[in-house]
């Protein structure tokens, strides 16, 4: 279950993010017939995924390559041709929320197990 946050850079007072952690490294996702070689995760992994919804840059594009459904559109983000920076701010803001909660887990468990 992803988690709703709101980050500093909201624009509404909304909630603009949803941040995913999981004990293995997302990366990404494949055609379910895909044969993708994917080494194992290595013990002690920790991964955190986020989506930022309600971006302010508008200026990506998904243009369809032909009337064939099964053919990939062509997908350009642009990620930092317009509006940016709220984006950048939300998504940073995300991070370090993630970095200091899986630091208050590590310390939780360190502490508690040397008892």
């Amino acid at each position: 279950m992803p988690s709703r946050l709101c980050s500093s850079a909201t624009t509404d007072g909304e909630v603009d993010l949803l941040v995913f952690a999981s004990p293995y490294a997302f990366r990404g996702y494949w055609r379910f017939d895909a044969y993708v070689n994917i080494p194992a995760d290595l013990p002690g992994t920790f991964g955190l995924s986020m989506v930022k919804m309600y971006p302010q840059n508008r200026a990506g594009v998904v243009k369809l390559r032909s009337i064939n459904p099964r053919e990939v559109p062509a997908i350009k983000f642009k990620y930092v041709e317009e509006n940016w920076r709220n984006d950048l701010e939300a998504v940073s803001d995300a991070v370090l929320r993630g970095r200091r909660g899986l630091q208050h887990c590590l310390s939780t468990v360190w502490t508690h197990s040397s008892d």
